[in-house]
């Protein structure tokens, strides 16, 4: 797996050559967007944010230290990017929490009915 140098020039794929502005860019982006949206591909609402969002929980996820995805992110400070560690732990923690319900662990959880309680307690 390769490293990404972030401090490289910039992407030079404007038909003449020249670096895209940020405006440039912006439109080429969202042109895409529609048309992903249009063939069904993305769902309406898709930006640069939500992108951002989606990579950092991703990475999260996948046990990225807070350092990387704050550097990767080009967040100033580590900050933010634990808020994507504390959501990607998240999923985790809650499919483990559904595995030891479906399991039975603890005594908490019977069929009752769609009630939820320890065993023989009346609600």
């Amino acid at each position: 797996m390769g490293v990404w140098n972030l401090s490289v020039e910039p992407v030079r794929s404007e038909a003449r050559g020249r670096p895209y502005t940020v405006y440039g860019f912006r439109t080429m982006f969202f042109r895409l967007i529609r048309r992903l949206e249009a063939d069904g591909k993305v769902s309406a609402g898709l930006t640069f944010h939500g992108l951002r969002h989606t990579l950092g929980a991703r990475l999260a996820e996948v046990d990225v230290d807070t350092q990387t995805i704050a550097a990767i992110l080009g967040h100033a400070t580590t900050r933010m990017a634990a808020h994507y560690s504390e959501e990607g732990d998240r999923v985790p923690r809650a499919n483990a929490a559904i595995h030891k319900l479906e399991r039975g662990e603890n005594g908490k959880m019977e069929n009752s009915g769609g009630r939820v309680g320890k065993p023989g307690q009346r609600h």
